[in-house]
């Protein structure tokens, strides 16, 4: 019994010298941790992170920022002219670093997989897309910019039945009440060059036009964004 005491004392005092060394070393210098959290979606790019940042300062600069890109101007460029203190411009930098709107983009993207399958299996893979809901009972796919030019020619004439709204869509043109055009879209370098060509044909839609346009991100290209990076 006494043996049993006396081994639980050595083993209180040993545990009490290294704790003390323990804390004795923190006290002297720091050590640094870092984390890096891996999601299971192909990684946001930083072009999107930074119109959604855009988008919760102000919708209608979010979707003047996508006018600007259907002409040719740099997501870059546009959004430093929208950052006028440091602080805004550090404070975004921080944003995007840490991927914080990467959970709605992949959100919307998970929305574009949905309607591929369902209507757009013919358009090419990480190549933005339309599609068209109006009175008719299903909606038409546009799998460029030329299809695009030739489904907007057609007014919508009733209720855009079957569409379902989703709480992050960003409003390009005001809803009239009939059609809504979809444009799903990667907001990336490589994504641009397919969805631009869409963009400009909803901006040159006449202010008479009946057509509602949203925007919802869409995945890229496989592999050009990385994957799981998050």
């Amino acid at each position: 019994m006494i043996v049993g005491v006396a081994q639980q004392m050595l083993l209180f005092l040993i545990l009490s010298l290294v704790l003390a060394a323990g804390s004795s070393s923190s006290s002297k210098g720091s050590f640094e941790v870092r984390a890096k959290v891996l999601s299971g979606w192909p990684e946001t790019p930083s072009a999107a992170q930074s119109l959604e940042w855009i988008r919760d300062v102000d919708s209608s600069q979010a979707s003047a920022l996508l006018a600007q890109l259907a002409r040719g101007g740099s997501l870059e460029s546009a959004a430093e002219d929208l950052l006028i203190s440091s602080s805004a411009k550090t404070y975004l930098e921080l944003v995007v670093r840490n991927s914080y709107y990467s959970p709605r983009i992949e959100s919307s993207r998970s929305l574009e997989r949905t309607d591929r399958q369902l209507y757009g299996s013919a358009c090419s893979a990480g190549t933005a897309w339309a599609l068209l809901w109006s009175s008719s009972s299903s909606p038409s796919a546009a799998c460029d910019a030329a299809a695009l030019r030739v489904l907007l020619k057609d007014e919508p004439r009733g209720n855009s039945s079957g569409f379902a709204r989703a709480p992050r869509d960003l409003q390009l043109r005001p809803d009239s009440g009939k059609g809504v055009v979809v444009l799903y879209g990667a907001v990336s370098a490589s994504g641009l060059p397919s969805l631009s060509p869409l963009l400009v044909e909803v901006e040159s839609l006449p202010k008479a036009s009946s057509w509602e346009v949203l925007f919802r991100h869409a995945d890229g290209l496989s592999g050009a964004e990385g994957l799981g990076a998050d």
